[in-house]
């Protein structure tokens, strides 16, 4: 745990003083490289994960897209109940390109939304630290998203389950991008 907590932390600080170096990523190809490498936490968790991805290319870091969809997705899961579905949408937003990851957990109070990207806030201590969690987590996303030019968001109505959002720069025209 103590390991995972310095990870985290030294990603944080990574993040705040590195230049991140953005390249073309086809969105199909990360979130199939996405379902593979959460493969376990859907197990663990007993979820499903639906995927719902327009094909298109993004400007982004490949690793740091694949750690912020990672941690909204094994947040996702922890919130849902086991047999529920978490589902990864992405698609076209204007001059953006839009990740949702949508989850059938409990929601989250309007006075906690505010909060919740804060370094070591958990809505439910008990729950997340019983499950791992440290707090770190959305305040890594959020440092990966403004690093990445993007927004960052949720919307959540209690008892009815959260999508947390993110945009990113969209490459318009053909898909070129051979790399990934």
């Amino acid at each position: 745990r103590l390991e995972a907590l310095s990870l985290n932390l030294l990603n944080l600080i990574v993040l705040k003083n590195d230049e991140i170096k953005a390249v073309n990523i086809r969105t199909d190809i990360i979130a199939d490289d996405i379902k593979k490498s959460v493969l376990f936490i859907l197990k663990k968790y007993g979820v499903k994960l639906k995927l719902n991805v327009e094909k298109a290319e993004v400007n982004a870091e490949p690793s740091l897209l694949k750690t912020l969809l990672y941690n909204l997705i094994d947040n996702a899961c922890k919130a849902s109940e086991s047999g529920k579905p978490v589902t990864l949408t992405g698609y076209v937003d204007s001059d953006r390109y839009r990740f949702c990851v949508t989850d059938s957990g409990c929601g989250i109070e309007e006075d906690d939304l505010a909060k919740i990207t804060e370094p070591f806030y958990m809505v439910d201590k008990s729950r997340s630290r019983s499950m791992g969690g440290a707090g770190l987590g959305l305040s890594i996303c959020e440092s990966i998203v403004h690093s990445l030019g993007g927004e960052i968001g949720v919307d959540s109505t209690p008892g009815k389950g959260a999508t947390f959002w993110f945009t990113i720069p969209y490459r318009h025209g053909k898909l070129t991008c051979l790399l990934y």
